[in-house]
């Protein structure tokens, strides 16, 4: 088997490596008991019992190993492998099926129970297993070699017993460090998260498929001034306004029943008998197999984001009152001044048409230029309402096509007088190619 030094070693926890070196130093000091037994009853070994007890030296390599990066599952079946195929070996050479080493293969399972789960314990049942079947075998055949036990029967069953015995509980103990280990870390994670469920901000919800409360965590009083045990059994539906229970009955069905995180703004009742707006957040505690699966919900107060959107929608409609009453000024403002700019311009175009009288070239020209102002005052007070329509969304172009030149010797004419008192003079100059405009004329005024 090749040996791999992958990132598992690194993350095998250093007690779980610390247990495994000192079971596999008290098997080897069991091995070295019964090497030197053996060279004090029988003395010099022969090449097969020399293999035997070095065999049993080797679980010290392990523990020495165990010091090291490599993988401590990699060692771990090494281990095992090992110690099934040593009690084989000795069982063939202490007497076969008879062999009081037998009733060790049972502790090979035993050991691999600390190592890892039900695929450990099998490996390890196959394994002692096949060694069972290996000792069969050779003795079947008649190829056991003669023993050289010079104890009785009783006495090497009972020295067997007691080494078996003494391993059994090397197993022992380090099981109950490994249960003490896993109780210790399973307590603190407990703990830890009792810690952060008792002073979370938010209320922590456990409900059952139907919405029924099964555990509630401390902030239920600053949320709702209940205790938990005063809401645990109820439905969050029944504490719930009325106008919010299909938002929160479609949450927990998503949770529930679909499988998927559900949400939803609730009104929960609190024990003074006022609402308190909430946000309910909702996931499935477990993925069912076709059945409903009980929710884990984080309720958080929002009662004062709901104030600040009330303050925001508040100050829309405020604006939007605002926007109508401006809209309503110039409308009337337009109206009012549109009357006087009507005899205005209607009778600077009597004067400028001269239908009473000649009139002489400079009051003609005064004439025109008051009609122009005056129609070119009428087209702003119209740009004011057209912002008017631009704000609600109903401005409407109007294209024509228009003499361009005729425009712009209007804007003239119309800054001429101003220009002349401070000595400015102003000249107009049309490209021939842009005379003829096809455009709305009040973006061009």
């Amino acid at each position: 088997m090749a040996i791999k030094t992958n990132s598992f070693a690194g993350r095998a926890p250093k007690a779980q490596r610390r247990r495994f070196a000192l079971l596999q130093a008290g098997k080897a000091a069991i091995g070295l008991v019964l090497s030197l037994a053996f060279f004090g009853l029988i003395g010099r070994p022969d090449p097969a019992e020399a293999v035997a007890l070095a065999g049993l030296m080797a679980p010290a390599v392990l523990a020495l190993l165990a010091l090291t990066p490599i993988s401590l599952a990699v060692l771990e079946q090494i281990g095992l492998a090992g110690a099934a195929a040593l009690i084989g070996y000795l069982a063939v050479l202490t007497g076969g099926m008879v062999s009081p080493l037998m009733v060790w293969l049972v502790l090979v399972p035993a050991e691999a129970a600390l190592t890892g789960g039900r695929s450990a314990v099998t490996r390890a049942g196959l394994v002692a297993g096949a060694v069972l079947l290996a000792v069969i075998g050779i003795q079947a055949f008649g190829m056991l070699p003669a023993s050289r036990l010079p104890l009785s029967a009783l006495g090497i069953y009972a020295f067997s017993m007691v080494a078996a015995l003494t391993q059994a509980v090397f197993i022992a103990i380090a099981a109950q460090d490994r249960q003490r280990a896993a109780d210790a870390a399973a307590a603190k994670g407990a703990a830890m998260y009792r810690f952060l469920a008792d002073n979370a901000m938010d209320l922590i919800t456990r409900h059952s498929s139907d919405g029924r409360i099964r555990f509630a965590s401390p902030a239920t009083l600053a949320l709702l001034g209940r205790l938990p045990e005063e809401i645990t059994g109820l439905a969050v539906q029944s504490l719930a306004h009325p106008d919010d229970l299909p938002a929160v009955e479609a949450a927990l069905a998503d949770s529930s029943y679909h499988g998927r995180a559900g949400s939803a703004e609730v009104r929960l009742r609190h024990r003074d008998g006022h609402f308190v707006w909430t946000e309910i957040r909702c996931r499935p505690a477990q993925i069912g197999l076709g059945e409903p699966a009980d929710i884990v919900a984080v309720t958080r107060d929002i009662t004062e984001r709901k104030g600040h959107e009330r303050a925001l929608v508040e100050a829309r409609d405020v604006a939007l009152d605002a926007s109508r009453a401006k809209t309503r000024f110039l409308a009337n403002m337009s109206h009012e001044l549109r009357t006087p700019l009507n005899a205005i311009i209607g009778f600077s175009e009597v004067m400028t048409r001269e239908m009473f009288g000649v009139l002489s070239p400079r009051y003609q020209e005064y004439s025109r230029l008051i009609h122009e102002s005056g129609a070119h005052l009428l087209d702003l007070i119209n740009s004011v309402l057209d912002m008017s329509k631009i704000e609600a969304g109903k401005f409407e172009l109007v294209e024509e096509l228009f003499d361009l030149e005729e425009t712009a010797d209007s804007a003239v004419r119309y800054l001429k007088i101003p220009a002349e008192r401070s000595g400015v003079a102003l000249k107009l100059n049309v490209a021939p190619g842009a005379r003829l405009v096809f455009a709305d004329r009040r973006a061009v005024k």
